[in-house]
């Protein structure tokens, strides 16, 4: 099944397709081209996974910020 490109939204909406919606989860995950690929090598392409892990990490930024 080949994708749609016109579409907005991934067909598979539970894991992401890194060959050619890069930009649509950079915007959706607030991060950059670089750390999406090292975070989906660590944790897989589930967006559930993806997401809990992009926001630990932001909460953890949010709180080291608040520490200092």
């Amino acid at each position: 099944m080949s994708d749609d490109l016109t579409k907005k939204r991934p067909h598979d909406s539970n894991k992401i397709n890194l060959s050619w919606k890069i930009d649509y989860w950079t915007e959706v995950l607030h991060t950059t081209e670089e750390r999406l690929f090292t975070v989906v090598y660590k944790v897989g392409p589930y967006i559930l996974d993806l997401k809990r892990k992009f926001t630990v990490s932001l909460i953890t930024k949010c709180y080291l910020r608040i520490l200092r």
